[in-house]
């Protein structure tokens, strides 16, 4: 017995078999639990005396799933396999009951489903995620769950991935009762026994079901609503379709769609990319030489420099998250204005039900504005988010390193500026970090943790814990012009406003981007972030870029022109009454800046619109691994991911060039560096990495910098 009964505790009382899974510390449903709940499924069938069977947890949590670890191993589907094991528990000749607490996900709520009947703990949360990995339930999901609750509902669980309320269960009818303690627990299970005496049990291999014209609607209706968000996306199409055609089907021929479409998925580049995704976020937390015994800082009161709209996105953060926070700015002004604007932000947390009234009420309480910088001297951590010169900003660290106390963190809020440089006009540089922020900071999960060259490791390990106070996704990065994302951001928006100049319509480059699967296309990004913005951050690293007329030459030629972007109603597009549309006067500037700078008109495809983009800035990013400003490919990808769009079933650039191949990747950049002459050998070089692991024929995802 005791090979089983570390994964699953039995016991029998009257009638009742109880199956207690106790698999530390989430239930995940390895190969090992699956054995043991099928050996004690064993016991309970063989025994005359039960007659019911109770499946559930020793642990807080019911089950988080599947094993992700065992994916594409032998044990990932050795029998008993997670379908079979679900299959039998549907068809097992006694009632069997789950009893889910805090969560029931994925292959833990197709556990659940295959059980007659089900009650859950209140507040207890119940989905199935699997779409968030590029696949689809696979172990009877897709065909048990609409047979339970409405299609249309249950195809709308599955392709969002977000896990429903027990409550909400419960008006579904997913499950029969909430309970809120333990003895009403027991008192739900015995009530069910008792009413199944002499009732056959729930056999979903046995029953048939229709499908109404109504319900056939509603799944059409809910698939058009989403084509436009699922574009290029092969897992939500297949889920939908396993619904539709399943429920047309007996059970068993069901799940043999559902299989089919699952090893489709399972198979498929998308869910290689989402599944590396998944496993680089986790990875990104982690920092040679850093452990989380080194947050040793607490981080009780933070102070923001600058009441702009970035220093107002940073101080929500805190705020919502229960930190007193003060707001600095000399403008008393600016800091009435941005304290209606945080009240105004937060309030409409509460409005639109996202926290409740007395969490609003604390937040607001807990910000205080301030014009002096003595009123500093307690805080823990200061963040500056002042204009984006170095000058100002050494200024501004100057008057942290004299008013605050000396173990507070002075971090700062640029994104291209040396922050070396800031460091040294303080006396305790180890205390100095980047705490790179994306606009709105308040809603972007990205947070670039920038260290410097003498960065302490108390200091970076106790802003990553913060970071995960105030949940954000957060990467370790070095110092350099742009650090991780901004640097490579730079030759994405050169390329795409470069082949506006050689004769595509700027329309045309943010289609081709958009088709590829970015949030935004690059020309429209520089609209709304503004086109003094771009500027700047090109002057910045006007080093890199001497001698090369035509960059971003249009940007600095709709500066000279006051046409800043969206914020002024005209920048590359116009925003007649807040819509975006071309503009003929902006292309016969764009026809005459190239005629100036003699750069000769053409048709560009799409395909090479995508790869002169999205290769210039994956080859970026072997220089910024080469130099070792990140730790590893995957952080990278998280970046991108988080705060700039990259398209998620893609996993990232360095994913992308990864996937389509290091060799490939390198031969279309040699291309084009002889395809466009003299501009293309000085910008389609391949990076030295991508040559050396593109020859050794390595992946990126075994590259650490030695």
């Amino acid at each position: 017995m005791s090979e089983f009964n570390q994964y699953v505790n039995y016991s029998v009382q009257g009638n009742l078999a109880t199956l207690s899974m106790c698999h530390a510390p989430v239930n995940t449903l390895s190969y090992e639990l699956r054995c043991a709940i099928d050996h004690y499924l064993d016991a309970a069938e063989q025994d005359e005396q039960v007659k019911v069977v109770l499946i559930c947890s020793s642990l807080k949590a019911f089950s988080a799933g599947a094993d992700i670890t065992e994916f594409g191993s032998e044990k990932s589907f050795a029998e008993p396999s997670l379908p079979s094991l679900c299959n039998r528990i549907d068809s097992f000749p006694k009632w069997v009951i789950a009893k889910v607490s805090a969560y029931a996900l994925g292959g833990g709520l197709e556990l659940a489903l295959a059980a007659d009947q089900r009650i859950a703990e209140a507040g207890s949360r119940l989905g199935l995620p699997e779409v968030n990995l590029g696949i689809l339930p696979g172990a009877g999901g897709t065909q048990r769950l609409p047979r339970i609750i409405p299609m249309a509902t249950a195809a709308k669980m599955m392709c969002d991935g977000k896990p429903i309320s027990a409550e909400q269960a419960l008006e579904l009818g997913l499950i029969e009762t909430v309970f809120e303690s333990q003895e009403q627990a027991n008192e739900a299970v015995l009530t069910l026994a008792e009413s199944s005496k002499n009732v056959e049990p729930i056999n979903m291999f046995e029953q048939s079901f229709t499908v109404s014209e109504d319900d056939e609607q509603a799944l059409r209706a809910y698939q058009e609503q989403q084509s436009r968000r699922w574009y290029g996306q092969k897992s939500p199409v297949a889920i939908v379709e396993a619904v539709r055609e399943g429920m047309k089907l007996s059970l068993q021929a069901g799940l043999a769609l559902e299989r089919k479409l699952f090893d489709e998925c399972a198979n498929s580049f998308q869910a290689r990319a989402l599944q590396h995704a998944f496993f680089a976020e986790k990875e990104a937390w982690k920092v040679p030489g850093i452990s989380s015994a080194d947050a040793s800082l607490e981080i009780q009161e933070v102070a923001i420099i600058g009441s702009g709209l970035m220093g107002c996105g940073i101080a929500i953060n805190f705020l919502l998250a229960g930190i007193k926070t003060r707001l600095l700015d000399v403008n008393a002004e600016a800091l009435k204005k941005a304290r209606a604007y945080i009240t105004k932000t937060i309030e409409s947390n509460r409005d639109k039900g996202r926290i409740n009234a007395a969490k609003c009420e604390a937040s607001l309480a807990a910000l205080a504005t301030v014009s002096d910088y003595q009123e500093l001297a307690n805080t823990d951590l200061v963040i500056e988010a002042v204009f984006e010169d170095i000058s100002v900003k050494k200024s501004v660290f100057a008057e942290l390193d004299r008013h605050c106390k000396p173990s507070a963190i002075l971090a700062s809020n640029t994104s291209t500026l040396d922050l070396n440089e800031i460091a040294e006009v303080c006396s305790r540089p180890e205390n100095v970090i980047g705490l790179h922020f994306f606009s709105p900071a308040n809603i972007m999960k990205l947070l670039e943790v920038v260290r410097t060259e003498r960065t302490s490791a108390s200091v970076l390990a106790s802003c990553l814990q913060l970071a995960k106070t105030i949940k954000k996704t957060a990467v370790t990065v070095g110092v350099c012009y742009g650090f991780v994302g901004n640097r490579m951001v730079a030759p994405y928006s050169r390329e795409a406003f470069r082949m506006v100049l050689e004769g595509v319509k700027p329309s045309e480059v943010d289609s081709a981007l958009r088709e590829f699967g970015m949030a935004m296309g690059p020309i429209e990004m520089a609209d709304m972030a503004g086109i003094d913005v771009g500027c700047m951050a090109a002057l910045a690293n006007q080093d890199e870029w001497q001698g090369e007329e035509s960059y971003q030459a249009l940007q600095f030629a709709l500066r000279e022109q006051g046409r800043l972007g969206q914020k002024t109603g005209a920048g590359v597009y116009q925003y007649p009454e807040g819509k975006k549309q071309e503009d003929p006067q902006v292309q016969a500037l764009i026809a005459e800046i190239s005629e100036n700078l003699s750069i000769k008109q053409r048709e560009i495809s799409k395909e090479e619109i995508v790869q002169r983009c999205i290769l210039s800035m994956a080859n970026e990013g072997m220089r910024i691994l080469e130099e070792g400003i990140a730790l590893r490919s995957g952080d990278i990808d998280v970046i991108y991911l988080n705060g700039y769009g990259f398209p998620r079933w893609r996993g990232g650039p360095m994913q992308y060039i990864d996937e389509l191949g290091l060799e490939n990747t390198q031969t279309s950049l040699v291309k084009l560096q002889k395809s466009l002459g003299e501009y293309g050998e000085r910008w389609f070089k391949p990076a030295d990495l991508l040559n050396e692991l593109s020859e050794s024929q390595s992946s990126l995802k075994s590259y650490r910098k030695s």
